[in-house]
């Protein structure tokens, strides 16, 4: 079995791609070269490259350049064209190489409140809030006149209040600042943006884009319909998920909460975690 490790595109764009490069950011999961401590791994990269796994954090050894303190940010599962799955880390930056944005400690934004706290926990960023806020209550305003619209003038519309809205929010000097010095913010403020955006937008914009595709919602329904005699066996799916099928139901039934494509697509990925992930959690 091999670790894959990917580090974030911002920190890993100046990086030779390589196959070498490549190689660093393999793992050769090997339990023979465990050690005792179940909280610290020690195990060979692809390139024979010692690295040692210690809770959420990656440290390299012989080989590298240069010793680093890597943090894991996240993990997920896939599988390959055989079935077999294998683990993906997403670093904080590469084993080796690359640039390390260190300035400005960044938290995940997983979720709306994590970009909510993001752009407004400063006592100082509630003036950008405001004028933030003002700009999309605007927009939600001229969005009621836009019913039956075609789709493109719907999007031209809400791609204008994500940029009015920028504009506002970098005038705040708390923003603006760590912005202007690193890329790496700039696009946080960019992804927390955009999540608050859509979902300040979402009950208008949603009535209009459900107008629009009805007759497409429609032909979906009648699908559904004729699938009701449907089985499991039908899917071609592996029987030892037929008992997490119920679990992922119930998370999929909690997508319409979701207002943001952030939202949803954690939805999703919770979904197919559940479904693929067995009881005895292996």
């Amino acid at each position: 079995r091999w670790l894959v490790c990917i580090p974030r595109a911002a920190t890993s764009s100046r990086l030779s791609k390589s196959r070498i490069d490549f190689e660093n950011h393999i793992i050769c999961v090997n339990e023979s070269t465990s050690s005792a401590d179940e909280t610290q791994r020690s195990f060979k990269t692809a390139s024979s490259k010692d690295v040692t796994i210690q809770d959420d954090k990656i440290l390299t050894g012989n080989g590298f350049k240069e010793v680093r303190e890597v943090r894991i940010l996240f993990e997920e599962t896939f599988y390959n064209s055989t079935d077999e799955s294998f683990r993906v880390l997403c670093l904080d930056w590469p084993l080796e190489g690359g640039t390390h944005v260190e300035d400005f400690p960044l938290p995940s934004l997983d979720t709306l409140k994590d970009c909510v706290e993001f752009l407004w926990s400063d006592s100082g960023n509630k003036r950008a809030q405001k004028a933030v806020d003002g700009v999309l209550d605007m927009v939600n305003e001229s969005l009621r006149t836009l019913q039956g619209q075609a789709l493109r003038h719907i999007i031209d519309t809400a791609t204008a209040a994500f940029t009015r809205a920028m504009q506002a929010v970098l005038k705040d000097s708390n923003l603006k600042k760590p912005a202007r010095n690193s890329k790496v913010y700039l696009e946080h403020v960019k992804m927390a943006m955009e999540s608050y955006v859509m979902a300040k937008l979402y009950p208008a914009l949603f009535n209009i884009v459900c107008s629009l595709y009805s007759s497409r919602d429609a032909a979906i329904n009648k699908v559904t319909r004729n699938l009701l005699d449907l089985q499991l066996r039908d899917l071609g799916l592996r029987s030892e998920v037929y008992q997490n099928l119920p679990r992922g139901r119930d998370q999929l039934s909690k997508l319409n909460r979701f207002k943001t494509p952030m939202g949803k697509l954690g939805c999703l990925k919770k979904t197919v975690l559940l479904i693929s992930t067995p009881a005895d959690g292996r």
